[in-house]
């Protein structure tokens, strides 16, 4: 599956955060010329639709894969491809509870933030480092919403397990 692309123009960046996205290969392909892809382990030089392959070995928690021009991001795991881009950041978040356990994965992208996580009436409080990846487990009740408040630019993604088996993850906008 391909991503959408950053809409501002600049270098875009994908942050890992889920670990959906450490089961397999990532795939990139540029769409553009003499673009630079990085992970901080690696640098790779693409022209426009060639691609590469950045190995899961690369990829941990908080991992930031980064361009100096438009790319795409697929996988062939399920849940895999779906990293939270540096456009989603912000400070407030609603996720609605459809089916499943809830678990929510945030990273601050430019300082420690402290979120406020609400679920169903139910808050509770956390710290957020900088490039740390924090779980948050927000329960199996599907008749709630959960809501992110944060003092800080974060990114957040969504995973909910049914029967053992990923599903409905997605970065929160």
């Amino acid at each position: 599956a391909l991503f959408a692309l950053n809409a501002w123009g600049g270098p875009l960046k994908y942050y890992v955060l889920a670990p959906e996205h450490l089961a397999g290969d990532l795939k990139i392909m540029s769409l553009e010329p003499n673009n630079t892809i990085g992970t901080g382990y690696s640098q790779r030089q693409l022209q426009t639709f060639q691609t590469t392959t950045i190995p899961s070995t690369e990829l941990t928690p908080g991992t930031i894969i980064s361009g100096s021009g438009y790319f795409s991001v697929a996988s062939n795991q399920n849940a895999a491809d779906l990293l939270a881009p540096s456009t989603f950041a912000g400070t407030s978040f609603i996720i609605p509870h459809i089916a499943g356990s809830h678990t929510y994965y945030l990273l601050a992208t430019t300082a420690t933030a402290a979120v406020t996580v609400n679920i169903g009436g139910s808050t509770s409080n956390v710290n957020v480092n900088l490039n740390q990846v924090i779980e948050v487990v927000a329960g199996s009740d599907n008749a709630v919403v959960g809501t992110l408040t944060s003092t800080q630019p974060i990114v957040v993604v969504h995973v909910a397990q049914l029967s053992s088996t990923s599903r409905d993850a997605y970065p929160v906008p």
